[in-house]
């Protein structure tokens, strides 16, 4: 699931497990939230989630403050969603020249570009945030003339939704296949 996605979930998730009493489960996801968030350079975000997760630890189970810190965690997750909209599109382009300048001349290694792809497709299956450079590095090896075929892939990373990205790249692995 992308980072976009679990930011529109997040707000509904976190109301559902703290009117269950499920605090701990509501600890955990803002736990998740900080450090994904963190990892973005999304500090407001990362800090209010980890101000709520102390905050609903210390509370009183069913405590009126956890739909104050409900709100708080959904207003600061919709404006990170609006900023990432902002930046995606800017970061993808920076990224591409810069990819394709690196690229050799070269006819690329198909059973290098295999493993790579491979390597990718393992990353953005467990989320993992290294996708992003396992895709640059693959980018680079196919060079400027094929990058095309990898235009699906970056729009989909560029709003890290890992999942899209998936699907083009197991699309791509049997293209390259046949």
């Amino acid at each position: 699931e992308s980072f976009d996605r679990t930011l529109a979930s997040l707000p509904e998730q976190l109301s559902q497990l703290l009117q269950a009493g499920h605090q701990e489960e509501a600890g955990r996801l803002l736990h998740t939230l900080r450090g994904l968030a963190g990892t973005l350079g999304a500090q407001r975000l990362a800090e209010l989630a980890a101000e709520a997760g102390k905050a609903l630890a210390d509370a009183a189970p069913g405590a009126d403050a956890a739909a104050a810190w409900t709100l708080r965690v959904h207003e600061a997750a919709a404006s990170t969603r609006q900023d990432l909209a902002a930046l995606m599109p800017p970061l993808r382009r920076a990224t591409l020249p810069a990819a394709a300048a690196a690229a050799d001349s070269a006819p690329p290694d198909r059973a290098a570009l295999r493993r790579q792809l491979g390597t990718l497709m393992d990353l953005l299956r467990d989320t993992d945030m290294a996708a992003t450079d396992a895709f640059l590095q693959l980018q680079q090896m196919l060079g400027p003339q094929r990058s095309a075929e990898l235009a699906a892939v970056a729009d989909a990373l560029a709003l890290l939704d890992f999942d899209t990205a998936l699907r083009h790249c197991t699309t791509l692995d049997r293209q390259w296949t046949a």
